[in-house]
């Protein structure tokens, strides 16, 4: 498998770019910035999910959102009775998900650290409706065992 090439979208031997002196510290710690926020996007939203993909057959998916209309009761898991499923195409009923939620909606202590698989969506638990909706920052997928 051939993987993504890290790009900047400045050449640090184009002065255009990056002058041979630059007075401002503030310039300096910008132009290091967006060189280090390039850097970051590219390791979290290309190389890695590229890695994982190959390395463990999972597929990657980010930055989803569960609207508070999506959760309908459920008896599934007894302490949490209600369920959300996320839409994410190509994933299979018997697929192994790792759901990672935004911070904030962790610290709730309202969603289940357990997800399951559906085919083409990613099952989640909750012990109420939540308030507002849930931020799902990235869910991993693997292969699980046979049908």
């Amino acid at each position: 498998m051939a993987y993504s090439r890290l790009n900047f979208t400045k050449n640090w031997g184009n002065e255009a770019d990056f002058p041979r002196y630059e007075e401002s510290e503030t310039q300096v710690r910008a132009d290091l910035q967006e060189l280090h926020d390039q850097t970051r996007s590219f390791l979290n939203r290309t190389l890695i999910p590229e890695l994982e993909a190959e390395v463990f057959g999972g597929k990657t998916y980010l930055n989803k959102t569960v609207p508070v209309t999506a959760w309908e009761a459920d008896d599934t898991i007894a302490l949490f009775p209600y369920k959300a499923d996320i839409a994410c195409a190509g994933v299979l009923d018997y697929d192994v998900p790792l759901v990672t939620f935004a911070q904030t909606d962790a610290d709730s202590s309202i969603l289940c650290p357990l997800a399951e698989t559906r085919a083409n969506a990613v099952r989640i638990f909750a012990s109420e409706v939540p308030a507002n909706a849930v931020s799902v920052l990235s869910i991993f997928c693997v292969k699980g065992g046979a049908e």
